[in-house]
């Protein structure tokens, strides 16, 4: 997978956190992106979709939105912690 510059439509990723295996999946959030918005003037993009603050099975998604200075490519892309794969 090529390194992205900031999440993409249509695909799920996994924080840093939620990838280290030593750490529950209580301290992950999963995000899954619908739509970027751009700023009319600022040269500033928005992530908008879902988080699951604490990667469990019985976790709420709940709207979120992530600006680009919170990107790093240590998001993967997948839900680590979805049942039966890697989701996405």
């Amino acid at each position: 997978m090529a390194e992205n510059a900031f999440f993409e439509v249509g695909k799920t990723y996994t924080d840093p956190v939620g990838q280290d295996i030593y750490k529950a999946p209580e301290e992950a959030t999963v995000f899954r992106c619908d739509a970027i918005i751009s700023h009319p003037f600022l040269d500033l993009r928005l992530a908008i979709g879902w988080a699951k603050p604490g990667a469990t099975p019985d976790s709420e998604y709940l709207l979120a939105a992530y600006p680009e200075a919170s990107w790093s490519s240590a998001w993967t892309e997948g839900d680590k912690w979805r049942r039966g794969g890697a989701g996405g």
